[in-house]
């Protein structure tokens, strides 16, 4: 938000090939997140549970990885005591 008299003039405002601009990126991630919510809370369809899955806004491609449960550090969560915060 610009306001005459204060700060730079829009004229000094960088360009956005010179500042950079993320466009829709965020929308598509968050789009992502939102229908992950969705499926977990509904319990509906095959959450990412498990799966990495990787946008390349470049590309725009999505790629999807399947992650092994390391069991040392499977057995070192299950033994650790839960810590939560006071209020």
């Amino acid at each position: 938000m610009h306001h005459p008299g204060h700060g730079r003039s829009l004229r000094s405002a960088a360009c956005c090939a010179e500042a950079g601009v993320l466009g829709v990126l965020p929308g598509i991630v968050g789009l992502l997140q939102a229908n992950e919510a969705i499926k977990l809370l509904l319990g509906l369809g095959d959450p990412l549970v498990g799966r990495l899955f990787y946008f390349d806004g470049l590309r725009s491609s999505f790629t999807e990885l399947a992650l092994d449960r390391n069991p040392a550090n499977s057995a070192e969560i299950n033994a650790a005591p839960v810590r939560r915060r006071s209020t």
